[in-house]
């Protein structure tokens, strides 16, 4: 009976203290909508639009100042025209990422992001009866920066700017994109 009581003891000793160890929610996920911007130019005409963006990410968080993110950034189809001539553009994106992190408060922090994109822009156009479309690959370099709100110790709310720079270089063609969006991370 004295040894079932002792392993009870010590059972319950070990549950308690791998409760109170802290969570370390190195792993998190995210995702986020808002405006996004593309500038289109061709040769020397210019134009921008504001369309709808959205994007996910995931990343590890190696300690309060650094951590390695993946994620897909998408934007909205960006078309016009008339009866006769018409034409979209559509990129999207999957970009790696180190993030460096600058806590101000116990729950607001400061982000930047430095990586690598490939983004894959679906463009067709329409002149008459004639059709044209094709899906055009760049590698580009990712830069963003944003701000993060701890709601609860493992969900923050997030404001943050990605900018993937030329999605498409050709020669008198290329497409800028960038995105403001407004989201949630949710670590674990």
């Amino acid at each position: 009976m004295k040894q079932f009581i002792l392993a009870s003891a010590l059972a319950v000793a070990c549950a308690t203290a791998t409760a109170a160890a802290p969570v370390s929610n190195d792993l998190y996920v995210g995702f986020g909508a808002g405006p996004s911007q593309q500038d289109i130019s061709i040769n020397g005409y210019n134009d921008s639009n504001r369309l709808t963006a959205y994007n996910f990410n995931g990343g590890y968080k190696f300690n309060p100042n650094f951590a390695l993110e993946i994620g897909y950034a998408g934007f909205s189809k960006n078309s016009g025209g008339d009866a006769n001539i018409s034409a979209s553009i559509e990129p999207n994106s999957y970009y790696a990422a180190a993030v460096g992190i600058y806590p101000v408060s116990q729950a607001f922090s400061l982000y930047g992001k430095l990586g690598v994109a490939r983004s894959r822009t679906k463009i067709s156009a329409r002149l008459f009866n004639q059709t044209f479309a094709t899906t055009q690959s760049d590698t580009t370099l990712a830069a963003g920066f944003g701000v993060s709100y701890a709601v609860a110790p493992t969900i923050d709310l997030t404001l943050e700017y990605l900018n993937l720079g030329k999605v498409v270089k050709e020669d008198g063609f290329d497409v800028k994109a960038a995105q403001l969006t407004v989201g949630a991370r949710f670590s674990f």
